[in-house]
C-alpha cells in the first residue's frame, strides 16, 4: 500500500497563506514476473517470450495507463498489448532476444502504471513502477565438428588410388597370362 501526502493552498493574499496536508492511502499495484530467462539462443536466431502484467487499482483510482521502457539490445519489445490504456487486465507483451555476440546478455524492463485518483474533489496523478529482468546467452550457431585438414586427407586418398591401381594391374596381367596359354 502506498501512502501519499498532498498539500495545497486554500487561500492567499497580502500576508495571507494557508497550507493544508492530508494523507491518502491508495491500493494500486502492478505485478509481473521478476525474471524471464531465454536460455541459450544461437547467434543470429530470435527467441520470443510473452510476458503478462496485471494491475489493481483501489476504490477511487481511474484512467490507468501503462508504459514499457528500458530494454536495450539484443532485447526488444514486439507485440505490445499493455502500453497506453490497456484493453484487458492482465495485459501481455512480447519480448524478443536476438543475440549478436557470444555470452550472457541482461536487460531490465521498467513497467510504469500511471493513474489518476480523486481525493476531496481534487484529481491527483500518481505513478508506480515494476521491473522485469530479462537474460539470455548467445551461443555458437554451429556445434563443434571434427574437421580433417586437406594435407592429412591427401596421403590417404593417394594410398587408396595406388592400391586400386595395383589390383587393376595384377588383374590385367593375370588375364593376359590366361589368354596366352
Amino acid at each position: 500500500m502506498l501512502s501519499k501526502t498532498k498539500a495545497w493552498v486554500l487561500g492567499s493574499g497580502i500576508g495571507l497563506f494557508c497550507l493544508m496536508t492530508t494523507t491518502a492511502a491508495t491500493a494500486a499495484t502492478i505485478s509481473a514476473p521478476l525474471t524471464v530467462p531465454f536460455g541459450n539462443v544461437s547467434i543470429g536466431d530470435t527467441a520470443n517470450q510473452t510476458v503478462s502484467a496485471s494491475f489493481t487499482l483501489g476504490g477511487d483510482e481511474f484512467l490507468p495507463s501503462i508504459s514499457l521502457s528500458g530494454l536495450v539490445s539484443p532485447f526488444s519489445i514486439g507485440a505490445d498489448g499493455c502500453s497506453g490504456a490497456p484493453s484487458s487486465n492482465p495485459c501481455s507483451f512480447t519480448v524478443s532476444f536476438t543475440p549478436t555476440v557470444l555470452g550472457l546478455a541482461v536487460s531490465t524492463l521498467q513497467i510504469a502504471l500511471s493513474y489518476t485518483y480523486e481525493e476531496d474533489f481534487v484529481d491527483f496523478s500518481d505513478v508506480i513502477f515494476g521491473y522485469v529482468l530479462f537474460s539470455g546467452t548467445g551461443i555458437d550457431p554451429l556445434p563443434d565438428q571434427t574437421v580433417v585438414p586437406i594435407p592429412a586427407a591427401l596421403p590417404l586418398f593417394a594410398t587408396g588410388l595406388g592400391a586400386l591401381g595395383l589390383l587393376g594391374w595384377r588383374r590385367k596381367r593375370k588375364n593376359v597370362a590366361a589368354n596366352a596359354a
